[in-house]
């Protein structure tokens, strides 16, 4: 029998000293004060202020995934955050690209989170797809401030260009800030050739990029 590599200590009076593993304490050691987030500025929030707790500060210009399996609530919660977000931060506008819903039962899923009660049966028209009309009629019943706030929320289906796309929203909106999400990596067009792997490996490092050259909040 072999025997044990040196760096594994099996005396239980060591591993009794120690408060915590020597990894985990190796690597905080090595952090020093890159813990320290104070300097990046953060968005507002009132439902989601956890997230900007001082050993997170979440809520932040970068690229974010949310994970998970089908129908569990990513895009709702995302949707949650990102609301908030515009409710406490009014140069914030928000990009949307989804392939799942089409525009008006996106916005419709967004009034439902703002009023609180879910109105997409109201809005159904036929093959449960909610018409314009009904659509109209709801969002009439808005508040000015939840109007106001749906004024800056851009809903497509199109190939995402965040260079461009958010460019151009800053010029329609004035908005200071800029939040992107998109639903489904789908949207994402695939260039040359390999396997499917190695083509979401690229759309990542393409979105990361131009994440990095708008300074955008990024939601996937």
């Amino acid at each position: 029998m072999s025997e044990k590599p040196s760096f594994i200590d099996t005396k239980e009076e060591t591993k009794e000293a120690r408060k915590e593993p020597f990894i985990i304490k190796n690597i905080a050691e090595r952090l020093g004060d890159i813990k320290n987030f104070s300097h990046i500025e953060l968005f507002k929030s009132k439902k989601f202020t956890d997230f900007n707790a001082d050993d997170y500060r979440l809520l932040r210009k970068g690229l974010f995934t949310i994970g998970g399996e089908s129908n569990t609530g990513k895009t709702t919660l995302m949707s949650n955050i990102v609301l908030d977000i515009l409710q406490n931060n009014p140069d914030t506008a928000f990009l949307f690209y989804s392939l799942d819903d089409s525009a008006i039962m996106s916005e419709l899923r967004f009034i439902s989170i703002l009023k609180g009660t879910d109105v997409t049966k109201r809005a159904a028209g036929a093959f449960d797809e909610p018409g314009a009309g009904a659509y109209f009629d709801i969002s009439a019943e808005l508040d000015e401030s939840d109007k106001a706030l749906l004024s800056r929320v851009y809903v497509t289906d199109e190939q995402p260009d965040l260079i461009k796309h958010v460019a151009g929203l800053k010029e329609l909106t004035g908005a200071k800030n800029i939040i992107a999400a998109i639903d489904f990596l789908q949207c994402m067009r695939i260039n040359g050739k390999g396997d499917a792997r190695q083509g979401y490996n690229q759309v990542c490092i393409d979105l990361k990029d131009a994440q990095k050259k708008t300074g955008i909040l990024l939601f996937l």
